[in-house]
């Protein structure tokens, strides 16, 4: 269902289980599937919102694809950059809260949580069941592992490869990142 008041390109492809509140753009060549989408939320052009995410089992010396029965739930006033792509939930759901800026080329894996007013940079790779809480700056080209979480008001330099968890108003920098200050 898509709410009136919206500007959705006619070259994207959205799915009959996508809701789409009002005030809403979606740009060129953006593909969503299995997502609720809130208010004012700015979709750019190439993105995947809401795709399978890389999920396999070992079964018998072969791969076989995971079911992922979770969705995307993006809250009001959010920014996605181009060609970023946001994978559905395996078990749970991916949530981005509101006010939350995502730049070009990210991708946020499977299940992962990101608070309000998260600002994530171009070329981040954020994994799997992360939790980033709130007012959390992650600067240009950071990894961070699956399952790790991030408290209120951190920032995470650029090119950072977080592999602990990061306590709330704390800088980190470096491979593997490390705590520089209190902020």
């Amino acid at each position: 269902m898509i709410q009136k008041k919206n500007k959705i390109h006619k070259t994207a492809i959205i799915s009959d289980n996508v809701i789409i509140g009002q005030g809403c753009t979606v740009e060129a060549y953006v593909v969503i599937d299995n997502a609720i989408i809130g208010n004012n939320v700015h979709i750019k052009s190439g993105s995947v919102i809401g795709g399978y995410g890389f999920s396999f089992k070992k079964k018998d010396g072969n791969y076989t694809k995971t079911i992922d029965s979770g969705k995307v739930i993006i809250k009001d006033n959010v920014y996605i950059g181009s060609n970023t792509t946001i994978d559905r939930g395996l078990s749970e759901n991916t949530i981005i809260n509101k006010g939350t800026i995502i730049s070009n080329l990210v991708h946020v894996f499977h299940n992962c949580y990101i608070g309000e007013n998260v600002m994530i940079c171009s070329g981040s790779i954020i994994g799997g069941h992360a939790h980033i809480e709130d007012n959390v700056k992650i600067r240009m080209n950071t990894t961070i592992r699956n399952r790790i979480k991030i408290k209120n008001n951190s920032h995470i330099g650029m090119g950072a490869v977080v592999i602990k968890d990061v306590s709330g108003n704390t800088t980190v920098v470096g491979n593997p990142s490390k705590k520089i200050k209190e902020n």
